[in-house]
């Protein structure tokens, strides 16, 4: 996907304010102090614990996005890094001791997700967490995927073996959002104009209909641990 095509669809994203908080509580108890955030497009998911650590260093591989967030977090401990979690060096990073990192709908996007795990792992100090979010379920896969350039759906089990063979302990997993399994399969089963994705077929109908389920499906999933959903959160520690 091209760069402004990807930044377009990530301000798609602020549509949809309710349903990414909703996504944050989902794993914001295991953030710690001092935070990688890679991927960090324009700081979408930042802004909901930014005001709690004491550094963020936000990662992406594009120079106009880390040139938003660096002027969106300009009040806040933030140093922007332009990186390649799969390929790039990570020994710089040891230097800030770094004892979390989030990676938020962005392992889909890497094709050697173990390597940029292992990576991930590296970067980080002894006892520190790696929390992921990530699409699930691969009978899902769609030409919306396949336009945001995701390599992959992530099925029951998978993100549980890719931490094992990276040395990883699991401390939490649970899927996310039951009920939208449904209306992103019928979409995806239906006519997808070239190049669009999710994001780019949101308007001011569904978001506002995607915010108002948020507020009534965040307390069900909160008490009932739900088998399956739209996506899989994980959080690992090293």
């Amino acid at each position: 996907m091209g760069q402004p095509k990807l930044e377009e669809n990530l301000k798609q994203w602020n549509k949809i304010d309710r349903y990414s908080k909703w996504m944050y509580h989902t794993y914001c108890q295991y953030i710690g102090k001092r935070v990688l955030d890679i991927g960090v497009g324009i700081g979408n998911m930042t802004q909901f614990y930014i005001h709690d650590v004491d550094l963020a260093i936000c990662a992406d591989i594009f120079d106009s996005q880390l040139g938003l967030v660096s002027e969106r977090f300009s009040d806040f401990p933030v140093e922007t890094l332009k990186l390649d979690i799969e390929n790039d060096d990570i020994c710089e990073l040891k230097t800030y001791e770094l004892d979390t990192v989030i990676c938020i709908n962005v392992l889909e996007h890497i094709e050697n997700h173990q390597k940029a795990l292992q990576n991930m792992r590296d970067a980080i100090c002894d006892n520190g967490k790696i929390i992921i979010l990530v699409p699930a379920l691969s009978k899902l896969y769609n030409e919306m995927d396949k336009n945001a350039g995701h390599y992959r759906r992530y099925d029951k089990g998978q993100l549980e073996k890719l931490g094992k063979e990276t040395d990883l302990n699991i401390i939490h997993q649970r899927y996310f959002n039951m009920l939208g399994v449904i209306p992103y399969r019928v979409k995806g089963k239906g006519t997808i104009s070239e190049g669009n994705t999710f994001s780019s077929t949101l308007n001011e109908g569904s978001s506002k209909m995607i915010n108002y389920a948020s507020h009534i499906l965040e307390p069900i999933e909160k008490i009932i641990k739900i088998p399956f959903g739209l996506s899989e959160v994980i959080v690992f520690e090293k």
